[in-house]
């Protein structure tokens, strides 16, 4: 499988309107960080973050975020990757959200930075990331029923906070903080945003603020302490601590592998 072009943590302002008539020869997926609106043959679907979807080679593909900013990652692969879908059964057009969102940005970052390295044995290791990604999708469908239930108004609620802190990840963020604007009490916030996102609150965060610096040292000409401060870190110590946690190499390591690289949207 070759992946053709690929962006993590991908953003444009609200009001984003992306109509393709036929995307040609590939798949395209994309998963959303932030509430978007998804027209398909059999209607308009409003997808909630964390919504993943892939579109079909030789078929049409329009998503807006008419509502709010739009923070999502993407990636075009060649045709082959039908069959990866096809042997999980994965259905294009269909909204998918898996157990850690998180997780999905993980992976769309790990196979971009192997498409960008170009390293030896990278094409091996780029097809194992897709698999993964699927499978946690296809695990997502058959998980669904399992979860516990909570009613549409407050997973709704949840959606919208974790869209605002993702959106503002370089506040100082608490849990108590953002327990406040879901208007509620710190331990039950905490409680539900773990069970309906499968990641805890500040853990989801770190998450998005690694991938930011990761973003930006593979990119850009930034020292360390810039990239830091960029990703919502106020004290280098700490985030060079965190990012090796993460990543198991530290932010300094990370640049010096890595190299930029333009791709067309």
């Amino acid at each position: 499988m070759d992946i053709l072009a690929i962006k993590s943590l991908w953003p444009e302002r609200k009001g984003f309107d992306l109509i393709s008539p036929n995307i040609g020869d590939m798949y395209i997926f994309i998963h959303f960080l932030t509430p978007a609106v998804l027209y398909t043959k059999s209607g308009e679907i409003a997808v909630r973050a964390g919504g993943c979807v892939f579109f079909a080679a030789n078929q049409p593909r329009h998503f807006a975020s008419p509502d709010c900013d739009l923070l999502h990652d993407w990636f075009h692969a060649d045709p082959s990757f039908g069959a990866l879908l096809t042997r999980y059964g994965i259905t294009c057009e269909q909204v998918y959200y898996p157990e850690n969102s998180g997780r999905i940005t993980e992976l769309v970052t790990e196979l971009e930075l192997e498409q960008v390295r170009h390293k030896k044995f990278y094409q091996s290791i780029s097809d194992t990331f897709c698999e993964q990604l699927v499978i946690e999708l296809a695990r997502s469908a058959d998980e669904e029923s399992e979860q516990i239930t909570i009613d549409p108004k407050t997973r709704e609620l949840l959606i919208n906070v974790r869209a605002e802190v993702h959106m503002q990840f370089d506040r100082d963020w608490s849990v108590e903080d953002m327990a406040g604007l879901a208007g509620l009490s710190a331990s039950r916030f905490y409680y539900l945003y773990k069970h309906v996102f499968g990641i805890s609150p500040l853990k989801d965060l770190c998450s998005v603020r690694i991938q930011r610096a990761k973003n930006l040292l593979m990119r850009s000409h930034c020292s360390v302490e810039e990239v830091a401060e960029l990703s919502g870190y106020k004290n280098i110590y700490h985030f060079i601590r965190q990012f090796k946690k993460m990543t198991g190499v530290t932010p300094g390591r990370f640049k010096k592998d890595s190299f930029g690289g333009e791709y067309i949207r």
